[in-house]
């Protein structure tokens, strides 16, 4: 949404109803056909080659393609190398072996240094130099506190989620 509003186009590829952006000028929406989980990680990642190149193929031209798939970092520099310049992965989640094998990737995005220090051990052939901490970002206008903490005798704070290490809890 930020990027729209500084005058940029983009382009999300996904699932239909996966898209939590509200509606705005500058976002062009392309749903591709998903599929429903096999119960198998490696039929999975057979069904995600499939997907992963549908998605592409409806790519148009841009600067920077951010993919978060597995195949994507595979697909896009053998067949659709001419549709983008850089490609960045997204590393949202606590980083697996098979990351090492992305090395046409230009830039690794992590969620947090737990995960970028995952990511340099589970994958030492990587440059660190293309390893960066990205924090998701908050809506401060939605998540503020009316009371500092400091003020409060014993601040609570509520937490949804899975308690792991890779998020720092």
């Amino acid at each position: 949404d930020e990027f729209a509003k500084n005058g940029n186009t983009v382009q999300l590829l996904g699932k239909r109803g996966r898209t939590l952006l509200p509606d705005a000028h500058g976002i062009v929406r392309t749903y591709i056909k998903g599929y429903g989980r096999t119960g198998s990680v490696y039929g999975d990642i057979f069904l995600d080659f499939f997907y992963t190149f549908r998605a592409l193929k409806k790519l148009k031209g841009c600067d920077i393609l951010v993919v978060n798939t597995f195949w994507g970092p595979i697909i896009a520099p053998l067949f659709f190398r001419n549709s983008y310049r850089r490609i960045v992965y997204n590393v949202a989640r606590f980083p697996k072996r098979h990351l090492r094998l992305y090395t046409k990737v230009n830039l690794f995005a992590c969620t947090s240094g737990i995960v970028k220090h995952e990511l340099c051990r589970v994958a030492p052939n990587l440059s660190s130099a293309k390893i960066v901490v990205v924090n998701n970002p908050i809506d401060t206008s939605v998540f503020n506190s009316t009371v500092a903490l400091t003020e409060m005798p014993c601040p609570i704070i509520g937490y949804h989620g899975r308690i792991h290490r890779e998020k720092g809890l």
